[in-house]
């Protein structure tokens, strides 16, 4: 028959393996999954002076802002020209600008006033405009 004290040595290593066991266990565990994150309730209302949209490089591709005048404005830009697209509000009136690759406003739409809507050639010269 075993003592006492020949039985202390074995539950002490029985105790060191088991808290070996679960920490190595706890270390190796898998994390938690990637795969599907959380839905997100959507937020109500966003308050912002200025958002930008850009592309992986970092470049902006859209603009929605304050105009300098007090009214909103959207700007559009394609990816390697200077081709765009503008819509404001501003001081009392809507207007739409269209620009070719290189920047050269060739349609304008203005809603103020005396409403008027133009188109322009390659060089900028009017080309047709009403009224």
């Amino acid at each position: 028959m075993r003592s006492r004290t020949d039985l202390l040595p074995l539950l002490v290593v029985a105790l060191l393996s088991s808290a070996f066991t679960w920490g190595a266990a706890w270390l190796l565990r898998p994390g938690t999954s990637r795969a599907a994150p959380d839905v997100q309730a959507p937020v109500a209302t966003i308050r912002t002076q200025r958002l930008e949209l850009v592309n992986a490089a970092g470049e902006v591709r859209a603009l929605l802002t304050v105009h300098p005048t007090g009214g909103g404005a959207l700007y559009l830009y394609d990816a390697g020209t200077n081709a765009g697209a503008e819509l404001s509000a501003t001081t009392g009136a809507g207007g739409l600008v269209l620009r070719d690759a290189t920047g050269l406003v060739r349609t304008g739409l203005n809603a103020g006033g005396q409403p008027a809507i133009f188109l322009t050639n390659d060089t900028g010269a009017l080309i047709w405009q009403a009224p």
